[in-house]
């Protein structure tokens, strides 16, 4: 496994946020098979980490998000810096964080990181990922009670499906 992660576990540049997607979408890329047990043995306390929400953690998270997506093969990467950009500058306002500089950085060191590590090699095809379709029928649940349908709608495709995830 450690082989095909490039001899280490995590990319040291993830620091701090999306490092643990990151894992998981470069393992399935290399043709692990990884499940989500929905049992609670511990709980990530947010903002433990860096001690309080504030522009370190603001900056980390939509930097790393941003570089995340020009590492990949998503159709939609285009997409993306516009994307953050909005998100970013909202979030910006709604926790009063007023300096504008950290949301334009984030977004220039996220394409900035995101160009690095494509040109060292990391590239991370996400359609090998397994995707969940969610029927249409089921939409208007998800936006509506997101968390607790999206957990329920993946158990019960876990449960059905569990034979298929089975690891030798």
């Amino acid at each position: 496994m450690l082989k095909c992660l490039g001899n280490r576990l995590f990319i040291d540049e993830f620091f701090g946020y999306w490092d643990d997607n990151v894992l998981g979408l470069m393992l399935w890329n290399c043709g692990y098979r990884l499940i989500v047990i929905p049992e609670i043995i511990a709980s990530h306390v947010g903002g433990l980490t860096f001690r309080r929400i504030g522009n370190l953690t603001f900056y980390l998270n939509e930097r790393n998000r941003t570089a995340l997506t020009l590492i990949t093969n998503s159709r939609y990467r285009h997409l993306i810096p516009p994307y953050v950009l909005k998100n970013t500058t909202i979030s910006a306002m709604r926790v009063k964080f007023l300096e504008s500089k950290i949301v334009v950085r984030a977004l220039v060191d996220g394409i900035k990181l995101g160009n690095k590590l494509r040109s060292k090699g990391f590239f991370i095809d996400i359609y090998k990922a397994p995707l969940i379709k969610v029927p249409l029928r089921h939409i208007g649940l998800h936006l509506t009670a997101v968390r607790r349908s999206i957990r329920k709608y993946c158990e019960g495709w876990v449960v059905r499906n569990l034979s298929f995830l089975t690891v030798e």
